[in-house]
């Protein structure tokens, strides 16, 4: 798979999610919605967590590409400290014996792309440009799979920092949907600008 494709990919999964959400709060023509709201919520976070495992997925077929020897889409080509045979070989590298490598833990990703590659080029400057956002996004990620005491406190801790004021009450769906204070559109729309441009600083180099 080129570098272009997993771009490509990645670009065209998380433009489907944001569809995915527009379409799910569609009103009929007395401004009523279609769907109940118990199936807006579902098709929110599901979308939510697609749009995850997009950037999950980018992140992991852009560093087997960049381990194998592949140059930006700039033509730039990354200094590697390892030298897999194959893709598969990569995946198996980053696993490191780990039956699941977590790339949305920030930190650990960028000490991996430190240990693969020279000044960790051409992730370490775009992730840690969006480290806040990217933290977010596993703690909003772990409130989805398991809402507990921990998680509801963390993700009560991104929308507190997020709107400058406590949020009571608000669960993922919620602030998915709501306004962000520092941009014209909502919650959801900004992570995933900040996701595409992440993607596209690191494949470009």
């Amino acid at each position: 798979m080129s570098l272009a494709k997993v771009l490509g990919d990645f670009k065209a999964d998380v433009a489907q999610c944001g569809t995915l959400i527009l379409h799910v709060q569609q009103k009929d023509a007395r401004g009523k919605s279609i769907l109940p709201l118990i199936d807006q919520k579902q098709v929110v976070v599901a979308s939510f967590l697609n749009m995850s495992i997009a950037w999950e997925n980018f992140l992991g077929n852009s560093l087997s590409e960049f381990m194998v020897g592949s140059k930006t889409l700039r033509g730039k080509k990354p200094v590697r400290y390892v030298a897999p045979t194959s893709r598969a070989k990569a995946r198996e590298m980053i696993l490191a014996g780990r039956r699941y490598f977590d790339y949305l833990d920030v930190n650990l990703v960028r000490t991996v792309c430190q240990m693969y590659f020279r000044t960790g080029y051409p992730y370490y400057s775009p992730i840690s440009g969006s480290f806040l956002q990217l933290s977010d996004l596993k703690t909003m990620r772990n409130f989805a799979a398991h809402v507990t005491s921990t998680t509801r406190a963390s993700l009560s801790s991104v929308t507190q920092r997020v709107f400058s004021a406590p949020q009571p009450g608000m669960d993922l769906y919620k602030f998915l949907i709501a306004s962000d204070p520092a941009s014209t559109g909502t919650i959801f729309l900004s992570y995933q600008s900040r996701l595409i441009v992440t993607a596209e600083l690191i494949a470009n180099g």
